[in-house]
């Protein structure tokens, strides 16, 4: 919706809470102005013999046929300590109510037993329990009535085919409107505001019709929809109400089509409720969520519009086999579409777009098809979080903040011809079978171009041209001469041994590269720069090497070890990275880091700043230098180049403080910095400019400190 909707919607919000207002204030009882209200006692009809004899003593118009209706009208009762204003039981006869203004009856101004054929038109019923209160009766007509300031406006109990239409129930102490028990009856075109508990409620009944009615700033729920079936909820609007704009609970065998949903804390809230078809419902601005879905089955949700909302625009909780289709879930702070703990749901042609969270959240659950979606412009376009067997098909990904496929803690998944694009495919977990379970086709593809899972394989070399690499349980695996840039992670492996990873660029992605639980590798001369986390994140990685690696421009750190014992991380330039070149976590003991240089990470400019450290060693059971005679080496820092006043030179005369309270340093840091080994693979589609620019600088610094 553009600039010029949104206006027009707040407008019309506007308009309709200022009319609630003027209701507020209005004074309940004070005579509403108008030509000849006649005063008259309370009226009460038991029959139809007993409404003809009245209609003779009162002088009524009509003869009680459907031509010529019984008349009463014009009257003003006020019904202090009487039960009713007016009362009518046991008829056939055809009547009208028009035009009176009936109050402080203590329980109906109108109430009907047992009656059919009654129009009750264009009457104010003010201060009791019901306005007008329909029992055991049916084909009746509750027209332009206002019934405010009641318990309940209008109250249909155990009544059917009567229709309740363009009446206003506004500030009652309970409901504007509710059905109870009741079938087949039409609710139709009515304005219920700010009452206490609910708009509308539909209790226990069937078949009934709930259209283009407007229930705005109640403070409960606009529509109620309780053990009610076969009943169709269509073209309301429920705007502002204080929880949900409708509330269905056990409610089977509903539609709900084509109705606005706005500025309530959810738009719809279902419970319980099985084969309900929500279907082209615009749900905006609820500060919670759009749908949701709880314990609910065999549902369909087609063609909703739920964006703008504040935590998401549809959740489904604890429900199967719903289908979830042709929505449109956008511009949200959280995510588009989430499941929890839910199975055989299918998740089908939605499009879920500019969000800050997910497009589409799966956790907890089994057996879902997420397929032929469109998720752009998202933090995470698909989380599958600690679920299995859940199938990702047919899926357009593009421009996602963190990653376009995050399989977390899941298993048996099958991610089939999905295109993806600056993006991709991130797996997380603790177990081998987190990794190596799932199908992954080679169908899929990241940038064009192929997305390679090697997984349970041996001595392979990834053939040219992926678009990105995962490795789960592959060992003796060779990744070179690879453009994987704009990735969510260039390369990713899991569970694997002497692998090697060379020559490639990983940059403009997420991560370069990532590794978990991987012994005996190489990582060696790779561009790995400008991504959005680091250019290489290690965890459990044991008696590896990273070195001749460019990790430049990253905007967390260059390098990033944790639980990782024994690794030797040497000749590497770390530049320009937002916060630490190298950040050695928790239980990671036993690296080497030497030989390598480092510049303005951190925020530094190249003074020398006590606040601005350039790597961090939480454990301080790492050595910063190489050791050996007559002394060892240490890093270069370019904030750090001097006093070089005493043997040997080359070495600065005082130690680099390495960040972090374990109090490490660089013993023997270098006053120039290493050789430049900036790789720069030959690998067509390449940008090799950038790269040229960081050899450039590199230079100049060798020159500063000629």
């Amino acid at each position: 919706m553009d600039g010029r909707g949104t206006a027009a919607v707040l407008i019309v919000a506007f308009l309709i809470l200022s009319s609630a207002a003027v209701l507020l204030m209005s004074g309940t009882e004070t005579i509403p102005s108008r030509i000849a209200y006649n005063p008259h006692i309370p009226i009460t009809i038991v029959s139809d013999a007993d409404f003809a004899a009245q209609n003779i003593t009162e002088l009524w118009v009509g003869d009680g046929s459907a031509l010529n209706p019984y008349q009463i009208r014009d009257y003003v009762i006020d019904a202090t300590s009487s039960d009713t204003a007016i009362s009518i039981s046991n008829t056939r006869v055809h009547f009208v109510i028009d035009s009176c203004y009936l109050h402080n009856a203590t329980t109906s101004q109108i109430r009907l037993t047992n009656v059919m054929n009654g129009s009750m038109v264009s009457n104010i019923c003010l201060n009791g329990s019901y306005g007008i209160h329909l029992v055991n009766s049916r084909d009746n007509m509750v027209v332009e009535n206002n019934c405010s300031f009641s318990e309940r406006g209008v109250f249909l109990q155990s009544s059917s085919f009567n229709v309740v239409e363009n009446n206003t129930c506004c500030n009652n102490l309970e409901y504007g409107i509710e059905v109870l028990g009741s079938g087949f009856d039409e609710l139709i075109n009515n304005t219920c505001i700010a009452n206490q508990y609910y708009g509308m409620f539909v209790y226990n009944s069937n078949h009934i019709t709930v259209d283009n009615n407007t229930c705005a700033g109640n403070y409960d729920k606009g529509i109620y929809v309780y053990r009610t079936t076969y009943s169709n909820i269509t073209a309301n609007l429920c705007l502002g109400n204080v929880l949900e704009g409708l509330y269905m609970d056990d409610a089977d065998y509903n539609l709900v089509l084509g109705n606005s949903f706005w500025s309530n804390n959810d738009g719809v809230y279902m419970t319980m409720s099985s084969l309900v078809q929500i279907v082209a419902n615009s749900c905006f601005w609820n500060s919670n969520v759009g749908i949701v879905l709880s314990s609910s089955d065999d549902d369909v949700l087609d063609w909703n519009n739920c964006s703008q909302n504040g935590a998401g625009g549809i959740y489904l909780e604890s429900s199967s086999r719903d289908r979830v289709t042709n929505n449109t879930c956008s511009m949200s702070l959280g995510y588009g579409i989430r499941l929890y703990s839910s199975s055989s749901c299918v998740v089908d042609d939605n499009n879920c777009s500019d969000l800050s969270g997910y497009g589409v959240s799966v956790e907890s659950s089994t057996s879902d098809l997420v397929r032929s979606n469109s998720l752009r412009m998202t933090n995470t376009g698909i989380d599958i979080l600690q679920s299995s067997s859940m199938t990702i098909s047919n899926n357009t990904i593009s421009d996602c903040d963190y990653v376009g496929i995050h399989l977390n803690y899941t298993l048996r998944n099958r991610i089939i011809h999905n295109m993806l694009d600056g993006d991709g495919v991130m797996i997380d977990g603790n177990l081998l079978s987190h990794w190596n379970s799932h199908v992954i086709t080679g169908d899929n593809t990241v940038n064009g171009r192929v997305l390679r899972y090697l997984s349970n394989l041996s001595g392979q070399t990834v053939p040219l041209g992926a678009g990105q690499v995962i490795l789960a349980n592959s060992n003796d695996t060779i990744v070179s001469g690879q453009n994987l840039s704009s990735a969510s992670s260039g390369v990713e492996a899991g569970f694997c041994s002497r692998i090697t990873i060379t020559n490639s660029q990983c940059s403009n992605g997420t991560f370069g590269v990532r590794l978990y639980e991987v012994d005996d590798s190489i990582v060696s001369l790779n561009m790995l720069n400008w991504n959005r986390f680091d250019g290489a994140r290690l965890v459990h990685v044991d008696s590896s090497t990273v070195n001749l690696n460019n990790m430049s421009g990253n905007l967390e750190y260059g390098l990033r070890l944790q639980s990782s014992l024994q690794n030797n991380i040497m000749e590497n330039q770390f530049s320009a990275n937002t916060q630490y070149g190298v950040y050695l976590a928790a239980a990671t003991i036993g690296n080497t880091i030497w030989n390598n240089s480092f510049a303005f990470n951190s925020g530094t400019d190249g003074t020398y700043d006590a606040l601005l450290i350039q790597a961090f060693d939480q454990t301080g059971m790492n050595n910063w230098n190489s050791t050996g005679t007559p002394y060892g080496y240490g890093n270069y820092w370019y904030d750090w180049t001097t006093p070089d006043a005493t043997p040997p030179t080359g070495i600065v005369d005082l130690p680099y403080n390495i960040s972090g309270s374990a109090g490490s340093k660089d013993y023997f840091p270098l006053t120039t910095p290493p050789e430049p080994v900036i790789p720069i693979p030959e690998i067509s589609g390449i940008v090799v400019a950038p790269l040229l620019a960081i050899v450039i600088c590199a230079l100049a610094w060798r020159r500063r400190t000629a």
